[in-house]
């Protein structure tokens, strides 16, 4: 929708314009027009009960008449409004134009009520309604629901960033542990293993989204730092499956665990064994930042964000 004839709506219809939104109360209604999916949504809060059928019904026979002329997509009623969508060819601003002023006078006709009703407690309004936008949809509502109605936003979607966030920094670990131990089996083969960098890298941005991250930022650093430290780990064991095979050989007996705690510390002590060790990881680490590359933007979230929540000014 053009910022031009999104405008020129507005002023037809006597309503405000803010960032592609249409929106006012015209008459006793409270009013949005906005993009979605390729349609474009006439949103009118209008107060229908869940007991009022044959209201609804006839709300929905009404469009139903209407549709052909107007190029109606689609329709739903509820609690919270009316919800029509428009196809979005030539002529569309005419059509929504023309159709929701003869259907205000259907409205009004069957008593259907507007502004004068909170969209959130459903109650009468006293004194001036506030008008909320929530993901396009403009309501009605009195001034202590719409300040709630704000700060329950923002508190929900401050708190569902931190769950997701922490979820997906879990998935990623699990996913990069998943890679690492992929690497680890893989190098038993005796074929090179460190292209595995790409496998972990791989399970973490998958595990990072299928355990419900969301962030974009959270997601480049914890898969990062997830496959690198799976990298590390799994190449450190990689080298104690190789002392171990070694003491083996020799006929030395040992616990499972001392190639480990024994690589370990000669890597610490040991140059000539840490600057193999850390090429080795090097490697494997430039094959996981490839594959992190790749995959930016490939591998994300499909799960809807949380709306905005604002009051707008009715100016």
């Amino acid at each position: 929708m053009s910022n031009g004839k999104n405008k020129a709506l507005a002023t037809e219809l006597g309503l405000n314009y803010k960032d592609d939104l249409v929106y006012g109360i015209y008459k006793e209604y409270p009013v949005s027009v906005y993009d979605l999916k390729g349609c474009k949504i006439l949103f009118i809060d209008a107060k229908i009960s869940t007991n009022q059928q044959i209201q609804k019904d006839d709300i929905r026979s009404y469009i139903v008449e209407c549709s052909k002329q107007y190029s109606i997509r689609s329709s739903s009623i509820n609690e919270s409004g009316i919800k029509i969508a428009f196809n979005n060819k030539v002529g569309v601003y005419d059509n929504i134009a023309d159709f929701f002023l003869a259907f205000v006078l259907f409205l009004e006709a069957n008593d259907i009520k507007g502004k004068s009703v909170c969209a959130n407690c459903r109650k009468y309004i006293k004194g001036e309604p506030k008008l909320i936008h929530i993901s396009g949809e403009v309501h009605s509502c009195d001034e202590a629901c719409a300040s709630k109605l704000v700060d329950l936003g923002s508190g929900n979607r401050k708190a569902a960033q931190t769950r997701s966030t922490v979820f997906g920094v879990i998935g990623a670990l699990i996913g990069a542990t998943l890679g690492g131990i992929g690497h680890v089996a893989f190098s038993v083969t005796g074929f090179y293993s460190l292209w595995f960098g790409l496998i972990i890298a791989l399970f973490s941005k998958v595990g990072y989204y299928v355990f419900g991250g969301e962030s974009v930022k959270a997601d480049r650093i914890s898969t990062l730092i997830a496959s690198f430290l799976s990298v590390c780990a799994s190449q450190l064991i990689i080298e104690g499956i190789s002392v171990s095979a070694t003491w083996q050989s020799k006929g030395y007996i040992f616990k499972v665990i001392e190639p480990f705690i024994a690589i370990a510390k000669d890597i610490l002590r040991n140059a000539s064994s840490l600057l193999p060790y850390l090429k080795s990881c090097g490697i494997a680490m430039a094959f996981a930042v490839l594959a992190l590359i790749i995959l930016a933007g490939v591998i994300k979230s499909d799960k809807p964000q949380l709306p905005d929540v604002e009051v707008l000014a009715k100016a």
